[in-house]
């Protein structure tokens, strides 16, 4: 290895004349060097002319002033293997985000040729890869290029398109030839090994099978199995019989060994909390009275006023009616307020008879149901529980009774990604009979599909409901007077309140 080094002077001269520049060299095969600065326009220039002891391959850099010739093939090859820490950036990126030509990860390589023997291209490329390469007798090329921080095989395989050539490898011998050569050998490996597969004893094996279903796993060994070869099932066993060559088994077994795995399982825990809560609110009225009296005349003899249709007054038993009748309905047990209040004259004569009532029902229901299932990865699963509601149905086949489901259900299909999350296909129901005959079904029912992490709870959805009835009876008219008008009406007021909420969290078990 030569290295010539030259240092440029720093001052600018001012006369054309011819000066000596500084020259440094290191090795053997440079035979003289004459190196000259002159003024070239207004700025000073070199030439430097080397003459070598034969033809050599070489590499020419500069810094600042200082030019640095390289002269023979070990310079070329550290300098095309040279790690700089431009190139260290550049393949730390490539390792982080990948890169376009990941299908080659040779060492990177720098070539800058003008019509060299492509044998001596061969030769630094092979130190580069650590290998052997081989050219055959028909192998003959000059090659010009300029390669700039590739990977060594995709500069091979450039430089083999460009010249026609192919290469096979075996081990860490790479051989060159012409492709009409490696056309052929591949022609001739390709019938060698048919005719071999023909003759070739072959095995037999059984596999023994943990997790997958062997009806899967044989669908997945057929594929690769060869014309000769068979595979067959023991389901009783769970086991797989396969007969073939040994390195048709070889891939079988690294197939199984793959696929034969556990799965995780999953346990999925809800919570739906339905809330209920009643409130109603009464207040009613009744009141009548009658009077009656005896006369001097034969008619009328007797007379009478009660409150009441249908009502008569009773005068022998002091006996009379209800004049406005808007009492409320009892609550829960009976729970009812009332008021009453009688006037009535001191002969009898007269009565007046008021009944004032007054009812609040406050009622909350909370009900909290946990459905749990444990289930394998992919693999629907499903629990409910509640009961069936007949209903009865007339056609011309005759009367028959039928069956709705009326149920708690949990549905729920869980799929685990590689970062520990799980993508779930949900359904969930809450159906309960309300009273009526036939009876309604109320429904409640979500379906969804979410994306959670190990044992994290989501919020599947909520309903909320409120519902508020007010109703009055009263008398025409009469129940529109300001504050009198409550003496002649009633009021109930109801307010209903429902909320639902559903609560989903999955965990993994190991």
């Amino acid at each position: 290895m030569s290295r010539l080094t030259i240092n440029l002077p720093n001052t600018v001269i001012e006369q054309a004349d011819e000066r000596l520049i500084n020259v440094a060299l290191e090795g053997s095969k440079v035979k003289n060097v004459a190196a000259f600065q002159f003024r070239g326009g207004k700025s000073p220039m070199a030439k430097i002319v080397v003459n070598l002891e034969e033809s050599q391959l070489y590499n020419i850099s500069s810094q600042g002033s200082k030019i640095t010739l390289d002269i023979g093939d070990e310079t070329v090859l550290a300098l095309a293997t040279e790690v700089t820490p431009e190139k260290k950036k550049v393949v730390e990126e490539q390792a982080l985000i990948g890169t376009k030509d990941a299908a080659y990860t040779g060492a990177r390589i720098s070539l800058d040729f003008q019509k060299a023997d492509i044998h001596n291209i061969f030769r630094i490329i092979a130190d580069v890869a650590g290998l052997n390469i081989i050219t055959s007798e028909k192998v003959k090329a000059t090659v010009t290029l300029k390669l700039k921080n590739v990977p060594w095989d995709q500069a091979l395989d450039v430089i083999l398109r460009n010249n026609g050539l192919d290469k096979t490898q075996d081990g860490n011998i790479i051989r060159v030839a012409t492709m009409e050569e490696v056309s052929k050998e591949k022609e001739t490996v390709v019938k060698a090994r048919e005719s071999e597969a023909k003759i070739i004893p072959l095995f037999t094996r059984v596999f023994n099978v943990n997790y997958e279903a062997v009806d899967k796993l044989k669908k997945n060994l057929e594929s690769i199995k060869s014309e000769r070869g068979s595979v067959e099932v023991n389901e009783r066993t769970n086991t797989i019989i396969a007969k073939d060559m040994r390195e048709k088994l070889a891939e079988m077994a690294s197939l199984i060994e793959k696929l034969d795995k556990k799965e995780p399982q999953v346990l999925i825990e809800a919570k739906i909390i339905s809330a209920t809560r009643d409130k109603v609110r009464g207040l009613g009225i009744q009141w009548g009275g009658y009077a009656n009296n005896t006369t001097a005349l034969m008619f009328p003899h007797t007379v009478g006023v009660t409150g009441g249709a249908g009502v008569s007054p009773n005068v022998s038993a002091n006996g009379g009616g209800t004049g406005v009748n808007l009492p409320i309905a009892s609550g829960a047990g009976g729970a009812l307020g009332a008021i009453g209040l009688t006037l009535g004259a001191v002969n009898g004569t007269a009565l007046l008879d008021a009944k004032l009532m007054a009812m609040e029902q406050d009622s909350e229901a909370v009900i909290i149901s946990n459905p749990k299932i444990t289930t394998m990865n992919n693999k629907k699963a499903m629990i409910k529980s509640g009961q069936q509601v007949p209903y009865t149905t007339t056609s011309a086949e005759g009367t028959k009774t039928e069956f709705k489901d009326a149920v708690l259900l949990l549905e729920v299909t869980p799929h685990i990604t590689p970062d520990k999350h799980m993508r779930l296909s949900l359904k969930v129901t809450k159906d309960r009979p309300l009273p009526g005959n036939p009876p309604p079904i109320e429904k409640r029912e979500a379906e969804t599909e979410v994306l959670i992490a190990d044992g994290e709870t989501a919020v599947l959805g909520g309903l909320f409901e409120d519902t508020t009835n007010t109703g009055q009876a009263m008398v025409p008219g009469l129940g529109r007077i300001p504050f009198l008008g409550w003496l002649f009406k009633n009021e109930t007021t109801s307010n209903n309140n429902q909320e639902l909420l559903i609560f989903i969290t999955p965990k993994i078990v190991d």
